[in-house]
């Protein structure tokens, strides 16, 4: 069978969570003898490459704006699968991609979308993108053949409102890092030593919480930003100045997969404000990696960790404060037992996962 991927910056990871999954199932799918096609944004890459790891790879181009980048290059690839590449199945990321979802159908394609969150609830969206990814949802529901939703919070969303059954399987997470702790002689850190938060530097993110928390915390543990941002916008300029008024503060930008999880694994807790309603990937491997996970109060991120972590009620930077306070006073002890490690972690395991997949893809 022939499989297209549509949505992504492209592979290898760039950086997403949602590039990370592809990868995995694109590789997962080849050992299988299916074929898989991923489209690549064109501007990301410096080389070129036909294929990776027998993926083939086609790169199209898009336009270079937030709000378009994402929406012309789907279009453009779009088209080129269906008069080019004429793959059996089209598996589009991210709810946005909705629109495209029909037209392949007509040249009788058949089509899958991932919708992640609520997209059209993100800060960092005008008013008119919003719309667009409000429409985007309703479209998701009725155009493409199968419609996934990456979490239950997500599932039951997408019942309750349109009364739309959504297959419902989460990110599945390999757990094939090879740790590396020279990575914490870089940036000077201690292990057991420091507060760690990944990510894109984002409005919908929430970075800002955290650190407008931190700021108000007397301790010596250094806070690690582990992202980026393409677009280096206004929010990532306000990030910069408030990062810069805190020398405990250590910002990373992004780095290789094993530093990362290396960085995560050798800290003292991992933070998570991101509250999209999707599954965060990063939350997950955050879940098998560090001692201890502080989270805001959000369903999704609470079904994830099964209620099991320290939570602050979400928008609140004082409750984030004051939470941040009472773990570091509990420093001897890790959130996560090994038992209730492993019985959260199983339903996230790749090879679970993949089997899902693999007979969606399958399935006439």
């Amino acid at each position: 069978m022939k499989i297209a991927f549509i949505g992504i910056r492209g592979i290898p990871v760039i950086y997403s969570g949602f590039e990370s999954f592809a990868e995995n199932l694109g590789l997962s799918l080849i050992k299988k003898n299916h074929s898989v096609i991923t489209y690549c944004r064109r501007r990301y890459f410096r080389e070129k490459l036909k294929q990776y790891k027998g993926i083939t790879l086609i790169f199209t181009k898009s336009v270079k704006n937030k709000n378009l980048e994402s929406i012309s290059h789907s279009f453009l690839s779009t088209l080129h699968a269906i008069f080019i590449t004429r793959p059996d199945t089209i598996y589009y990321f991210g709810v946005g991609n909705a629109i495209f979802t029909l037209l392949p159908r007509l040249f009788g394609i058949r089509t899958i979308i991932n919708v992640d969150g609520l997209d059209w609830r993100r800060e960092k969206w005008g008013k008119l993108a919003r719309l667009y990814l409000l429409i985007s949802e309703y479209l998701s529901t009725i155009f493409p053949n199968i419609t996934i939703t990456d979490s239950e919070y997500m599932k039951g969303y997408y019942w309750k409102k349109y009364h739309k059954k959504s297959i419902f399987i989460p990110y599945g997470v390999k757990f094939d890092f090879l740790i590396n702790k020279k990575i914490l002689n870089r940036y000077s850190l201690k292990i057991n030593k420091y507060l760690i938060w990944v990510g894109r530097l984002v409005p919908d993110n929430h970075l800002e919480e955290l650190i407008l928390a931190y700021k108000n915390v007397k301790t010596k543990l250094p806070l690690v930003i582990l992202g980026d941002d393409f677009y280096k916008g206004d929010y990532y300029q306000k990030i910069s100045f408030l990062i810069s008024k805190d020398k405990r503060i250590i910002k990373t930008g992004f780095v290789d997969r094993n530093s990362y999880a290396s960085l995560v694994q050798n800290s003292f807790a991992y933070v998570e404000t991101k509250r999209s309603g999707g599954t965060h990937p990063s939350l997950i491997e955050a879940m098998k990696l560090a001692p201890r996970i502080i989270s805001n109060d959000n369903k999704a991120n609470k079904q994830i960790l099964n209620n099991y972590g320290y939570f602050y009620k979400k928008e609140s930077t004082s409750d984030l404060r004051i939470v941040l306070e009472r773990v570091l006073r509990k420093e001897k002890r890790a959130i996560f037992d090994k038992n209730h490690r492993k019985t959260t972690l199983d339903k996230y395991e790749w090879a679970n996962i993949f089997k899902k997949y693999l007979k969606l893809f399958t399935q006439s």
